[in-house]
């Protein structure tokens, strides 16, 4: 039985069956959503602030504090928004490069956060949406009933397929969110025309943001590179990456273990001195992926959607993934599905 809903610390999930276009209605896919409720915190630049917290007694030391209770998110953050330039702070913040870098920061005015939450909400969903295409298993023994598989064919032209999306829900809290991020707004000229990874200003580099903290440049698009591929272009939104991080297994929302590493974080060695750009993508194809440097979404992105999928219907087996633009004429209609219309045409005919 298809479960319409899951919901879970780490983010909730529908299901929508296909609707074939009838009485002039357009057919509309199967579609699987994800639905990702983030909190997003306007950093006070003035106020000192650390990256990962101990659970453990102080008296035990930072060593064995570290070996027995490992860090975990830290989500204490504190906020401030200005309603004039006079009430505007500064400080000094600290990015997410090991060592961190130093940038000069200052406090949000409350026009400027909410726009940014617009754009922050409007250049993530495009990112991830309209990438991503689930296949059923074609093999009723892997558990999708016959009306299951039917109710993911929109159009009998079409193969039975899950589209599937994200969509971001800004709240309030993070008491109430799945996601907690701070949003550091950097002192610097405002001239939209610098390129600050092409042409950083004197002192100044890009800011390495990471999966709770952000800066106010990460809504926009880069251009990104690798040694390894100097001619391969590639272009990231840093929030849309970030964001990524946040949709892993269904932990609290500080316990570091719930997030999705970068798409080769595990496959190299973290002794090798190429490892900081490895973890980004081994191979020219890994690099392009979101989960890398770049903006395509691959397997390893549709994770999130598999596992729920799976959930969702029961069918635990032969769920396969491909991106639209491999799916759009170049899937056919399978054996299995070709068969059910038939029956399902031919069956009228045959009642008395």
């Amino acid at each position: 039985m298809t479960r319409r809903v899951i919901q879970e610390p780490n983010f909730i999930s529908f299901l929508w069956e296909a609707r074939p276009g009838s009485g002039g209605y357009v057919p509309q896919s199967a579609e699987l959503r994800i639905v990702l409720l983030v909190f997003l915190a306007p950093m006070d630049p003035s106020k000192p602030y650390n990256m990962g917290v101990s659970d453990g007694p102080w008296f035990y030391g930072p060593v064995l504090r570290q070996l027995f209770w490992p860090a975990k998110a830290n989500l204490n953050f504190r906020t401030h928004l200005a309603d004039t330039r006079q009430q505007v702070r500064k400080g000094t913040v600290t990015d997410g490069d090991d060592p961190p870098s130093r940038f000069k920061a200052r406090s949000w005015m409350r026009r400027e956060f909410e726009q940014f939450k617009a754009d922050f909400k409007r250049v993530v969903e495009l990112s991830w949406n309209n990438q991503i295409i689930l296949l059923p298993p074609e093999d009723p023994v892997d558990g999708l009933s016959d009306d299951q598989y039917m109710a993911m064919v929109a159009n009998p032209s079409m193969p039975a397929h899950v589209a599937c999306s994200l969509e971001i829900q800004l709240v309030e809290s993070k008491e109430s969110a799945h996601a907690a991020i701070q949003v550091v707004h950097l002192d610097r000229d405002d001239d939209p025309s610098i390129n600050r990874t092409v042409m950083p200003l004197p002192g100044e580099g890009e800011f390495r943001s990471y999966a709770w903290t952000i800066c106010n440049e990460d809504v926009h698009r880069r251009t990104t590179t690798s040694w390894r591929w100097p001619s391969l272009s590639m272009s990231q939104i840093a929030a849309a990456h970030e964001i990524g991080h946040w949709l892993g297994r269904p932990s609290p929302l500080g316990d570091v273990s719930r997030f999705v590493d970068h798409i080769d974080e595990d496959k190299y060695s973290k002794t090798d001195p190429d490892y900081a750009e490895l973890q980004y993508g081994g191979t020219a194809g890994h690099r392009t992926a979101l989960m890398g440097g770049g903006s395509l979404a691959t397997e390893y992105e549709a994770k999130p959607w598999l596992n729920r999928v799976r959930r969702h219907t029961g069918a635990l087996f032969g769920w396969r993934f491909v991106h639209r633009l491999q799916f759009v004429g170049m899937v056919p209609v399978s054996a299995r599905q070709k068969r059910l219309l038939s029956q399902a045409a031919a069956a009228p005919a045959a009642s008395p």
